[in-house]
């Protein structure tokens, strides 16, 4: 029997130090997905508080996508993302000016090839070289997303070589934090599609508001241009004209931003330096690459009730974009701000005018 106690003691002891080690490794690194952010701050889940982030993807450099897609983006501020196929002759005098005007340009690989029916060598070339050519003809962006050509994924390992992300066609909304970068599912739109007519886009953007997801489009053909499951450019306009009328609620982005936002949200850590009765002093970092990770957080800072007046946010000496607001009857201050941009100081002004 002593035997007996002895061996359920070591057993008692060893699922302790088992469990203690799995504490600490969760809140040392698992926790970290949601971040280090001290308790009087929220970081968005999507960018300026909004419900859902809503992307609007268009295949295969069809030529409506020029004429009409991208000016039509542009009369509501909203970026688009572009895949066009290297051998398919695209426009990059036109694509550049979309770069320009804030639309991404990512791959939908060299020559539309089923790459399942390809040599890892094959997938390599039409891969990387896609992305070669994209960044050699387009300034002031990088080529960091890719579209998989008829749905059919590459080799994972060559993929995440290549890109962040990796578009795909499940047919489903995806999760505010997706479970594989390099299969995100889209809608496909059009008349081959499951979105066609407003009640449909309205239908999905009121699922994807459920789960705060991603709502991600695929489109091709617009008003029949000769492209895939062509979508009316009518119906185009009135899904953009819903998403202006609830720009509280929806944030429409392009493909890499969305995918720049959720990863920087999730490694993001907010730490309070300073505090005193005017001001919090605050560094908001990440351990990503900069260069690469680089949008502007969204966040809200519960403020002391003895804060009546003005309250001004401020980074390295400069105002960032900022607005006071009251939730639930307590007062707030909502930001949006660069991680590893350098600290941040939320100031008390009172009535002053600084």
């Amino acid at each position: 029997l002593s035997v007996t106690f002895v061996e359920k003691s070591i057993e008692f002891h060893t699922m302790k130090r088992v469990s203690l080690l799995f504490c600490l490794l969760y809140f040392n690194f698992g926790f970290s997905k949601a971040g280090n952010i001290h308790s009087d701050y929220e970081v968005a889940t999507w960018k300026g508080f909004a419900k859902v982030a809503v992307t609007y993807t268009f295949d295969d450099n069809c030529k409506n996508q020029y004429t009409v897609a991208i000016p039509l983006f542009n009369e509501f501020d909203f970026g688009g993302t572009f895949y066009p196929v290297i051998d398919w002759a695209p426009d990059w005098e036109l694509f550049q000016t979309a770069v320009n005007e804030g639309h991404e340009v990512g791959s939908h690989t060299v020559s539309h090839r089923m790459l399942s029916n390809l040599s890892p060598e094959e997938q390599e070339s039409e891969l990387l070289n896609s992305k070669v050519t994209i960044d050699e003809k387009l300034s002031g962006q990088q080529c960091l997303t890719m579209a998989y050509p008829y749905c059919v994924p590459s080799n994972d390992s060559i993929s995440r070589k290549h890109y962040l992300a990796v578009r795909h066609c499940q047919g489903r909304i995806e999760a505010s934090t997706p479970p594989d970068l390099m299969n995100i599912s889209s809608i496909i739109c059009g008349d081959q599609g499951s979105v066609n007519s407003m009640e449909h886009f309205t239908q999905t953007f009121e699922q994807a508001e459920t789960s705060n997801g991603w709502c991600v489009f695929l489109l091709h053909g617009i008003d029949n241009d000769g492209g895939y499951s062509s979508l009316s450019s009518d119906v185009m306009r009135k899904s953009l004209e819903f998403l202006d009328q609830n720009r509280e609620d929806y944030w429409v982005a392009t493909f890499v931003d969305v995918v720049r936002y959720l990863r920087q949200r999730d490694a993001v850590s907010l730490v309070q330096t300073q505090s005193s009765e005017t001001n919090f002093v605050l560094q908001l970092s990440d351990e990503l690459d900069d260069e690469i990770f680089n949008q502007a957080l969204t966040i809200r800072r519960l403020l002391p009730e003895s804060w009546t007046g003005i309250v001004q946010v401020i980074q390295l000496g400069k105002p960032l974009n900022s607005r006071q607001l009251i939730l639930d009857g307590k007062q707030y201050v909502e930001f949006n701000a660069v991680p590893d941009k350098g600290e941040i100081e939320i100031i008390h002004l009172g009535n002053r005018i600084n």
